[in-house]
């Protein structure tokens, strides 16, 4: 017997000023997620006013909303590379959120750029409590200060 693929949504979302290099990335996530069996959508929403960077919460929500069972997010200026890993090898039971990190001397720091989330209570909480996190609504770093905060 076979164990059942989970449902991998993966996405990304630009606006228009950011079209030029959103339009490669969104085309390396189709192939990728045509390769390995996954969908792909970019869900239309409205622009919040915050820096684009933070409507990526308001896009996962929104597919969350969807009923997919995971959201692989990967920023506009990152590229999927098709042939790659399929990200399903990365996931585990009991593990919500998986991230990508900077090093950096003297450390390293979660990249809110690139992430796998499975559809809990948990993880829609945690996006929530991000969008609240008003004081960086401004920081050069945006939602990933939130992030990098929050945890």
């Amino acid at each position: 017997m076979t164990e059942k693929k989970p449902n991998i949504c993966i996405t990304t979302h630009y606006d228009a000023g950011f079209r030029r290099v959103g339009d490669m990335a969104w085309a390396s996530i189709r192939a990728y997620a045509a390769c390995h069996g996954h969908i792909a959508a970019m869900p239309t929403i409205v622009p919040s006013g915050r820096h684009p960077s933070w409507d990526k919460i308001l896009a996962v929500r929104k597919l969350f909303e969807k009923g997919h069972e995971f959201i692989f997010w990967v920023d506009a200026d990152a590229i999927c590379i098709p042939s790659g890993p399929d990200i399903v090898r990365e996931i585990e039971d009991g593990k919500d959120i998986y991230l990508f990190r900077h090093s950096f001397p003297g450390g390293t720091m979660p990249n809110f750029g690139v992430f796998l989330l499975r559809n809990t209570a948990w993880s829609r909480g945690m996006l929530d409590a991000l969008w609240a996190m008003e004081k960086y609504r401004d920081h050069i770093w945006w939602e990933n200060a939130a992030f990098d905060d929050l945890f």
